[in-house]
């Protein structure tokens, strides 16, 4: 088997390692293309993106540091580990350390937080309703399956994908749509993306059915669905939010991703490790299944 091990990725200032490579990479070996050329070992597609090298560098501290999909290797380190996989099949397993360079994380909380590193950290914690191409602007389901817009734009009504359940074992469904929506839109959350966003347009959101919501906006809102693709606008669980209130959940994220939280080490690192329960990634994607990697960490380096 070969793994993706002692890899680690240094993000200097104006070099994201954005939620979808991270998914691509884990999810679907398509590799972690965004962050240099030994990381496109990882697979690679064609929407990958790529970054020059002085603006991002990466090292490996073993032979083992390339993944499953065999395209090839940038280093003669990593060219042994990718030679056998040459047929481009993922394989399951390994870990990737994600060095991350950054004095400050604020809170893991996708409803409140601005701050992009936070975003890049949770987002292979969480889902959102639907999923954006990034160079067609296509819309994919994600945790909805469709969504109906009413002739005069003040309404959108999602219809959710079944079986959904958030890491606490909690269901997503309508109710949650619901609860986060006016958490986010809601002045005493402080949201600093979600809730400008919203503000100005959100009304309210009703609850048809289990697996039906229906968002009513003051005034059409254009951009609502680009904006519901977005990490800011990602699905909390409602119980998570309730248990550890509002000065906690954002250090004790849970959501519906193909990672399940860990720990958090202050001015260390943060850890995520596969959820094996996943299993409805959107089309966009690959594969629906469980994530490829068995944990990833970010380590935080000033």
């Amino acid at each position: 088997m070969h793994e993706i091990t002692g890899l680690v990725v240094r993000l200097n200032n104006g070099v994201q390692l954005s939620r979808r490579t991270l998914l691509r990479a884990s999810i679907v070996g398509a590799g972690i293309a965004a962050a240099s050329p030994l990381l496109a070992a990882c697979g690679g597609g064609s929407n990958s993106t790529s970054t020059s090298s002085s603006s991002t560098s990466a090292t490996t501290s073993s032979s083992t540091a390339a993944a499953a999909s065999g395209s090839p290797a940038a280093t003669s380190s990593s060219a042994a580990a990718t030679s056998s996989s040459s047929a481009g099949t993922p394989v399951a397993g390994g870990d990737v350390t994600v060095g991350v360079s950054t004095t400050y994380i604020d809170v893991l909380d996708p409803n409140v937080t601005a701050q992009t590193v936070s975003h890049e950290i949770m987002g292979p914690i969480f889902d959102t309703l639907l999923v954006q191409d990034r160079d067609n602007k296509q819309f994919f389901p994600a945790l909805s399956s469709k969504w109906d817009i009413s002739p005069d734009g003040k309404t959108v009504t999602f219809t959710l994908n079944d079986g959904i359940k958030f890491h606490d074992g909690t269901a997503f469904n309508a109710d949650a749509v619901k609860s986060n929506l006016d958490r986010a839109a809601a002045p005493e959350t402080k949201s600093r993306l979600a809730g400008p966003r919203l503000s100005g347009f959100y009304d309210s959101a009703t609850v048809v059915d289990p697996l039906t919501v229906k968002i009513a906006f003051k005034q059409p809102n254009g951009s609502f669905l680009t904006d519901c693709s977005q990490d800011f606008m990602a699905m909390l669980s409602p119980a998570a939010v309730q248990k550890y209130g509002p000065d906690q959940i954002g250090q004790h994220p849970v959501g519906t991703g193909p990672f399940t939280f860990v720990e958090w080490v202050q001015n260390s690192h943060i850890k995520l490790q596969q959820n094996p329960d996943y299993n409805w990634a959107s089309p966009m994607f690959k594969r629906k299944g469980p994530a490829y990697l068995k944990t990833l960490t970010f380590q935080i380096i000033p």
